[in-house]
C-alpha cells in the first residue's frame, strides 16, 4: 500500500493514513478504513515523507513506536502490525537542523538507509536507461527508431539532468516522437536550459562556455553561373561552388520543398565528401561501429568481457553499444547464424579505418580518426566555414562544435 505524503493537505493525509468515523468532519458521510489498517500484516510505503507537517510526524511516530493509532473522530485505539518504507528527496538531517523534521522520528525510521544518487552521479546508468526508454517508446509509438548515436549518448552522459530519471525518459520519448530517421542524433535531443550555469562548456545553449559565433564565410550554395569574385569583403567561393551538382540551384531555390532540400544536401555530401552516406557522419560512424562490435562478439563466441578487451573499451560501454547494434539479446549460437553482410564495413578512403583482425583495435580511437578525417574534409570543402562544414556532415552547428572538442581536432592545431 502506498501514499504520497506531499500530494494532499494535512487533514486529508491523516484521514488517508488512519481512517475516520462518520460525521467526524464535513463530508465524512460514512466510516472509512485508513491505509495503516488496510496494510496490517504487510507494508506501507510513505512517499515524500519529508513533506509531512510536524503535527503529522508526531502521530506517525506513535504508530511506529506503539503500533497503535486512532481514526479521526474515533474514541478507541486500534492496532496494526505494519512495516514502513519511506522515501524523500530532501536531506532530512538538514531539515532537522532547520526545525522542519523531528529528530526522534528520523532515528526511528532510519533503520536501513538506501541512498540513491541522482542520475548525473551515475553516468553508467544513463546509456542503459536511454536504450530501455528508446525501445519502450519506439514500440508504444509504433516507430522504427532503433538507435541512439554515439554522440547523442555522449551528450546525455554530460548533461546534468535536473529532473533526474523522469527527465531522461521524457527526453527519449520526445526524441522518438519527433525523429524521422531510425537513429536519434544529437540535434534531436531537447535538453532543459533553465539551469544554464550547470551546462557543459559546449553543447546545449548559448550560455557561459558556449563557443562564440563565427562570422559567415558566405552562403552554402551559390546560384548557377560564375562564382562571386574574391575580395576582402567577399571571401573566395568554396571549391564546390562551381560543381555541376549545384548548377541547378537558381535564385528560386529558396522555394524548394523540404524533401528537395534534403536531396540537395545529400548531393552536396556526395560531391564534397565521397564515402559519407546520406545520413551524414552519424550514420557512417554507427555503421562502422556495428561492423567492429559484431566481429568482436563473433570472434569471442559472444563473451562480452573478451570482446570488450579486443575493442579496448569497458564491458559497461560495450553493453550499452550492443543495444544500439541490436546484439544485446543474442546468444552465441544466434550470433553464429548472423550473416556478416548484415554488418558490413562502410566504404572509406583507403587506409582510413583498418579491416577487422584477430588482434582487435582501439574502437574509440578508430572512430575518432574517421571523424577527424571527415571534419577536415568538410572544413576544407567549405573554406573553413564551420556552419557550412556542419551542414555537409549532416549536423547542427552546435553538434559540429561538439565534435571538434570531442575528437581533439582543434587542439591538434587544425581548427581556426
Amino acid at each position: 500500500v502506498a501514499i504520497n505524503c506531499g500530494g494532499m493537505p494535512e487533514n486529508l493525509v491523516e484521514s488517508e493514513l488512519f481512517g475516520h468515523k462518520k460525521g467526524s468532519f464535513t463530508g465524512a458521510t460514512s466510516d472509512k478504513q485508513g491505509l495503516v489498517a488496510i496494510a496490517d500484516g504487510g507494508t506501507l510505503f510513505l512517499d515524500e515523507l519529508g513533506e509531512l507537517s510536524l503535527t503529522m510526524q508526531v502521530k506517525l511516530l506513535r504508530v511506529l513506536q506503539e503500533k497503535t493509532f486512532r481514526p479521526v473522530g474515533g474514541e478507541r485505539e486500534l492496532t496494526s502490525d505494519v512495516r514502513f518504507i519511506s522515501a524523500t528527496n530532501r536531506n532530512l538531517e538538514t531539515e532537522i537542523m532547520a526545525g522542519r523534521f523531528r529528530e526522534d522520528l528520523y532515528y526511528r525510521i532510519n533503520v536501513i538507509n538506501i541512498h540513491l544518487p541522482p542520475l548525473r552521479e551515475r553516468t553508467t546508468d544513463i546509456h542503459l536507461l536511454a536504450h530501455f526508454f528508446l525501445e519502450k517508446y519506439s514500440k508504444l509509438q509504433n516507430k522504427d527508431v532503433r538507435k541512439l548515436s554515439a554522440y547523442a549518448l555522449d551528450i546525455l552522459s554530460r548533461y546534468h539532468f535536473p529532473g533526474n530519471v523522469r527527465e531522461l525518459e521524457n527526453i527519449i520519448e520526445r526524441s522518438v516522437a519527433l525523429e524521422q530517421s531510425s537513429i536519434i542524433l544529437p540535434e534531436s535531443l531537447r535538453l532543459a536550459d533553465f539551469k544554464r550555469d550547470n551546462l557543459p562548456v559546449w553543447g546545449f545553449s548559448d550560455g557561459p562556455g558556449a563557443p562564440p559565433p563565427l562570422p559567415s564565410a558566405g552562403p552554402l550554395f551559390y546560384p548557377a553561373g560564375p562564382a562571386p569574385p574574391a575580395s576582402s569583403a567577399s571571401p573566395a567561393a568554396p571549391p564546390y561552388a562551381a560543381s555541376a551538382s549545384y548548377s541547378a540551384l537558381s535564385p528560386e531555390s529558396s522555394n524548394l520543398a523540404v524533401s528537395d532540400m534534403r536531396k540537395v544536401m545529400r548531393e552536396a555530401m556526395t560531391a564534397v565528401l565521397p564515402g559519407l552516406p546520406a545520413g551524414g557522419i552519424d550514420e557512417l560512424l554507427a555503421t562502422l561501429e556495428s561492423y567492429y562490435i559484431y566481429r568482436a562478439m563473433f570472434m569471442t563466441g559472444g563473451l562480452r568481457g573478451r570482446a570488450a578487451d579486443l575493442l579496448t573499451i569497458s564491458p559497461f560501454r560495450l553493453r550499452a553499444r550492443l543495444g544500439s547494434c541490436e546484439l544485446s539479446d543474442l546468444s552465441p549460437s544466434a550470433l553464429a547464424k548472423i550473416e556478416p553482410e548484415k554488418f558490413p564495413k562502410p566504404e572509406l578512403p583507403e587506409g582510413l579505418a583498418p579491416d577487422w583482425s584477430p588482434e582487435g583495435l582501439d574502437l574509440d580511437e578508430t572512430l575518432h580518426a574517421v571523424e577527424r578525417h571527415f571534419i577536415h574534409e568538410a572544413l576544407t570543402g567549405s573554406a573553413g566555414n564551420k556552419t557550412e562544414a556542419a551542414s555537409l556532415l549532416g549536423l547542427s552547428r552546435r553538434s559540429f562544435q561538439h565534435r571538434l572538442e570531442r575528437t581533439g581536432y582543434e587542439r591538434q592545431g587544425h581548427g581556426s
